[in-house]
């Protein structure tokens, strides 16, 4: 038998499973029957075996099979002779190479050398500082073992901004500002894929820590209600706390461990604790001699190169009552006229307190003494509890001369003016009300006209009347009685009453501004109502019957009205009071005429 080639070449994937068949090229015999190829054989056949088959014409030929499993990575390439045996007596044989090679299959995950990586790198490390090379393989052949890399899902925005990872080489490196007091330790999770079909990725953890160094220079905080001032009464006794300090330093080791200390030669001192500082009193504080201090404090970490810091503030001394009032000087003498008068300049004193406030603000008393011409002045501050301190005042009088003291002839003046104007007021003022609840009524007689009748009451006169006859005011002795007539040639015209004022030991003397005629709203029209009113105007004009005008700007309701009766019935009426009083809310109350027309209230 005879193959139509010398070596048959064969390619088998690594991912063929036992019990895979190939075909093989058949050998060729020109005998026939049973002198033909009867059978094959394979050698060596670890890992491959053949099967004989028949065809439809009697000719046989071989089938390959997979026996076991293959793996490209472990082997490669297998080499294999193949003998055709035909069925002669001997037989004949014929051979022929068979060479198999195994195809690669994305059988092979990528792998890293290590699950976990631990790397560390300087804070403020440069872009680009190379922070770890990772390394994943991957036996598979071409694109089934060309790995990838990249950060994956668990990786934070903020790391991915400080790093990153090259895709091709797995070199990590720095890309943004590292920070150690920002962050400490940072983890990476990186992820290696193949390129072939159906890859499956490997992961690793890397964890990068960032180095401290000595970037950060202390930081002072006061702990005051005001961090640039501090206040502190003058009493405070030494050791007390006027304020806390807290001084932190965002370094590690000893780039963070601070010192401080109080610079300047004040009256305070720094007390040191683990995590505070206090400042304390160390001293005598007087408000008076240095009202405020500025502190600095300083701070430095023990770094390599050091940094240091410094804060100032300002203390400010508040003040106590701890300063007695001072007089300039402890005694006075001064000397004086005799016979001066009360309230003269003697002298000034003045005593200074140093204090603020009420604290300085000084009052001022004479203390008696027992020595004549001789007194203290007692200086007393305002503050609590208060301080006081005095001076002596000694005055020496010098005989005087006599001379006249102008000013005090002018104040005894200004004084008895005053006391004139005040009796004064007081007189015109009981006049006054008098006068406007007063109501008289005057004796009239021989009035012809009402004109005349005015005459009487205006002049006052008793004379004959020719054309105005006169009216007396009744005296002081008759006004003694509640009612009295008086009348002229025996006629009575009108009477006089007080009503119910009190009796006046003073005769009431009657002006033109006093009297008025008012028309009554009766049936005789020859009566007139004589009106006293005290509240008239000056510029008033009077009644007159054959002209009818009237005085105006009395009020109705202080009127008292006397009737003036003709010729013809003053007989008959003699003995009759004519004395009618109303107010403004009467049913009756009478009428102001003036030429026919009503006079307005």
């Amino acid at each position: 038998p005879s193959f139509p080639a010398a070596q048959i070449e064969l390619e088998i994937s690594e991912a063929a499973s036992p019990g895979t068949r190939i075909p093989l090229d058949s050998a060729y015999d020109p005998d026939s029957g049973s002198f033909g190829v009867q059978t094959y054989e394979l050698t060596p056949n670890e890992l491959f075996g053949l099967e004989i088959k028949t065809r439809g014409d009697g000719s046989r030929f071989a089938e390959l099979v997979v026996e076991k499993s293959l793996d490209r990575e472990t082997q490669s390439h297998y080499s294999f002779r193949i003998t055709a045996l035909d069925g002669g007596d001997p037989p004949h044989l014929g051979t022929v190479g068979l060479s198999i090679k195994v195809t690669d299959s994305n059988d092979n995950n990528p792998v890293f050398g290590e699950s976990t990586y631990s790397v560390s790198v300087p804070e403020n490390s440069p872009p680009n500082t190379p922070v770890i090379r990772l390394n994943a393989t991957d036996p598979d052949e071409g694109t089934n073992g060309q790995v990838v890399y990249s950060f994956y899902g668990y990786v934070n925005d903020r790391t991915r901004e400080l790093f990153q990872i090259d895709p091709h080489s797995g070199l990590v490196t720095v890309t943004g500002a590292l920070d150690y007091e920002e962050g400490h330790v940072y983890e990476l999770d990186v992820q290696a894929k193949d390129l072939g079909p159906n890859s499956i990725p490997a992961h690793c953890k890397v964890t990068v820590s960032v180095l401290d160094t000595n970037d950060n220079p202390p930081v002072i905080n006061l702990l005051s209600v005001n961090s640039e001032l501090v206040e502190v009464s003058e009493s405070a006794p030494p050791g007390y706390v006027i304020a806390l300090v807290r001084v932190s330093d965002r370094d590690s080791g000893l780039n963070g461990r601070v010192q401080c200390r109080l610079l300047g030669n004040v009256p305070f001192r720094l007390q040191e604790y683990e995590s505070f500082s206090t400042i304390l009193v160390d001293g005598r504080l007087d408000r008076e001699q240095h009202d405020q201090y500025n502190l600095t404090i300083q701070a430095r970490d023990g770094g390599v190169p050091m940094l240091q810091s410094a804060k100032s503030f300002t203390v400010r001394i508040t003040d106590e009552n701890d300063n007695h009032p001072h007089f300039s000087k402890p005694y006075y003498q001064v000397i004086v006229q005799e016979n001066n008068t009360p309230g003269a300049y003697l002298l000034s004193v003045s005593a200074r307190d140093p204090d603020l406030g009420l604290n300085g603000s000084v009052s001022y008393q004479i203390v008696p003494s027992t020595k004549a011409f001789e007194f203290k002045v007692l200086a007393k501050d305002g503050g609590l509890p208060s301080l006081q301190s005095n001076a002596t005042v000694r005055l020496d009088a010098q005989e005087s001369m006599g001379s006249v003291n102008l000013s005090l002839i002018f104040i005894i003046a200004l004084g008895s003016i005053a006391g004139i104007l005040f009796v004064t007021m007081i007189f015109v003022a009981i006049k006054c009300k008098r006068d406007n609840k007063e109501i008289r009524t005057y004796n009239c007689s021989n009035c012809l006209t009402i004109t005349c009748l005015l005459g009487c009451f205006i002049k006052g006169q008793n004379s004959k009347c020719l054309h105005c006859i006169s009216v007396s005011p009744i005296s002081e002795e008759q006004d003694k009685k509640a009612e009295e007539k008086v009348s002229l040639r025996g006629k009575r015209i009108a009477e006089y009453s007080y009503g119910h004022q009190k009796k006046s030991s003073k005769k009431k003397k009657i002006s033109k501004n006093d009297i008025r005629l008012v028309p009554r709203d009766v049936e005789e029209t020859d009566k007139m109502n004589v009106v006293s009113c005290s509240s008239l105007t000056s510029s008033l004009n009077y009644f007159d019957y054959h002209q009818q005008t009237l005085p105006l700007g009395c009020r109705r309701s202080e009127s008292t009205f006397l009737n003036v009766e003709n010729q013809n019935t003053r007989n008959t009426s003699a003995n009759h009071i004519y004395h009618h009083s109303f107010n403004s809310q009467g049913p009756q109350q009478p009428d102001l005429i003036i030429n026919g027309m009503p006079l307005p209230e």
